[in-house]
């Protein structure tokens, strides 16, 4: 029950229906609903991960083509995305997963917007098709970048590119992004397909989705989505960082026999990562202004009072120079004395402290038959000194967990230890990780987890 909330936050956040019965429905069995699935690659990824595919890809066109055709371009950038999605699975680059999928999915689609050129040589495109093909080696080439802030906008961009290519009505279509964020604290949980999808499927088949040789029937569908509830144990899980499974995706459809869509069933496949049990630890840093007090001693030079001179009585002053004044000194009230070095001969008398400000002060002495007098004015000065330093606090975070602190802009500094490995470091608002935001404005900083 504990986990109650996660998943009342996670219906929401995809605007699932029966969000309302979320916590009724979880107290009997507890189900974590997934972000929806959101790639539509073409086949699946190097290492046995695999990617959301395009439903209807075309069943009748040839496996190869000839070297500087269209069709073996896109194959091999699908070789080259392929490697790119291993390697960024393998170093726990979520951002730079998305991307790739993005990537793939462009691919697909343009695998099947281009199906009547994919035998053409790529030199003899027009330039509309050769300005796709640019925009999708473009996004390849950025996909190795750990930075994710570039791998997001190499998605981004390569995302506008697939929706412009034109993917006929009548091929189901899987239309939303990944990949699919699982928990490993809950025993089953939903995972939704949204895209096109036939109203009805034939002789009473419905999708199926297989997990480690695991099939698991649609359990709900209709023409937008296909739900499926997920076993957590038929999904790979690691307490390192996200572990990825591929779940291989059939929909049935009543495919025109006689044209180039004409396939029997769909192998399609989604991208599943299981999550590990806690994001990781954040530390924040933020920087204080206080205030301390510093105090120094000050000594005037000797000063000598002698009734030889004819010179019975003597003002002295202690004053601050223009550099203390600048430096924000201040005599400390109450502070100036005289200090009598050497006294000869008679009677001394002291007439105290003549006037006294934060800059200045002045004392008066008499000799009444001494025959000389060596004396000198002491006072503290003191002044108020501000300085910046820097606090901290270390906190774990939970899926679905976030803080918020009244930092204003400028001085904090947020440090995530991602999945318990090395910290990323934050000072400005940074919404790039599907998995972990942070967002700042003028007055307070705010981290979250996924789901948001």
């Amino acid at each position: 029950m504990r986990f109650l909330p996660i998943a009342a936050l996670a219906c929401c956040q995809i605007s699932l229906p029966g969000c309302a019965t979320v916590a009724a429905v979880a107290a009997a069995h507890p189900v974590a609903i997934a972000a929806v699935v959101e790639i539509l690659p073409f086949a699946a990824v190097m290492g046995g991960i695999g990617l959301i595919g395009l439903a209807g890809i075309v069943g009748e066109q040839p496996d190869s083509h000839a070297p500087g055709t269209l069709g073996a371009w896109l194959k091999e950038r699908q070789t080259t995305s392929e490697s790119a999605a291993s390697g960024a699975m393998a170093a726990q680059r979520e951002v730079s997963v998305a991307a790739v999928l993005q990537v793939q999915r462009a691919i697909a689609r343009a695998r099947i917007a281009l199906r009547d050129r994919l035998a053409a040589r790529v030199e003899t495109l027009d330039a509309g098709t050769r300005e796709t093909l640019s925009e999708i080696d473009s996004a390849i080439a950025a996909l190795p970048s750990a930075e994710p802030r570039a791998a997001k906008h190499a998605g981004d961009r390569i995302q506008l590119v697939a929706d412009s290519l034109a993917v006929p009505a009548q091929v189901p279509q899987v239309r939303s992004f990944g990949p699919v964020y699982l928990f490993s604290f809950l025993p089953f949980q939903t995972l939704t397909v949204r895209g096109n999808f036939p109203a009805q499927y034939p002789q009473g088949e419905v999708p199926k989705l297989t997990v480690n040789d695991r099939v698991f029937k649609a359990y709900t569908y209709d023409m937008q989505s296909i739900g499926f509830s997920l076993a957590a144990d038929s999904l790979v899980q690691s307490a390192q960082g996200v572990a990825w499974s591929r779940a291989e995706l059939a929909i049935p459809w009543e495919a025109p026999r006689f044209d180039s869509f004409a396939r029997q069933g769909f192998g399609n496949s989604v991208v599943i990562g299981m999550l590990p049990h806690s994001p990781g630890r954040v530390t924040i840093d933020h920087q204080v202004e206080i205030t301390r007090s510093e105090e120094v001693a000050r000594t005037s030079d000797a000063l000598t009072l002698s009734a030889d001179a004819g010179d019975s009585e003597q003002a002295a002053c202690l004053t601050l120079t223009p550099a203390d004044i600048a430096a924000g000194w201040k005599f400390k009230a109450g502070s100036v004395a005289p200090v009598f070095a050497a006294q000869s001969g008679g009677a001394l008398k002291d007439h105290g402290k003549i006037s006294e400000d934060e800059r200045s002060a002045c004392w008066r002495v008499e000799l009444n038959s001494a025959e000389r007098l060596v004396w000198r004015l002491t006072a503290v000065l003191r002044r108020d000194v501000r300085e910046t330093r820097t606090e901290s606090e270390a906190f774990d975070l939970a899926w679905g967990g976030s803080r918020v602190f009244n930092f204003p802009a400028g001085s904090w500094k947020v440090r995530y230890a991602k999945y318990g490995g090395a910290e990323v470091v934050f000072g400005e608002t940074d919404l790039t990780s599907p998995l972990f935001r942070v967002e700042g404005n003028a007055r307070s900083v705010k981290v979250s987890a996924y789901p948001f």
